[in-house]
């Protein structure tokens, strides 16, 4: 039986920990390994381009290729 008014402790921890539904306007890294030209540069979310991969503007510019989403560290989630 499902309780109402309450939320999956999991999903709960994962929006904690910044590991939730990214989203566009989200601020965040490259993976350094994957993409060592932006180490330490934030970037910012564009437009989910397929399921799990991104258009990305980081350094002054739309990265050339769709990003993975599994080589994005998320910074910071905006509420809205």
């Amino acid at each position: 039986m499902a309780t109402r008014g309450k939320s999956d402790p999991k999903k709960r921890a994962a929006h904690i920990n910044g590991e939730g539904e990214m989203k566009v306007g989200d601020i965040i890294t490259l993976s350094p390994n994957d993409y060592p030209r932006y180490r330490g540069l934030a970037g910012v979310l564009v437009e989910e381009k397929y399921i799990d991969k991104w258009v990305v503007f980081i350094n002054g510019r739309i990265h050339p290729f769709i990003v993975h989403s599994f080589d994005i560290v998320r910074l910071t989630n905006e509420s809205r």
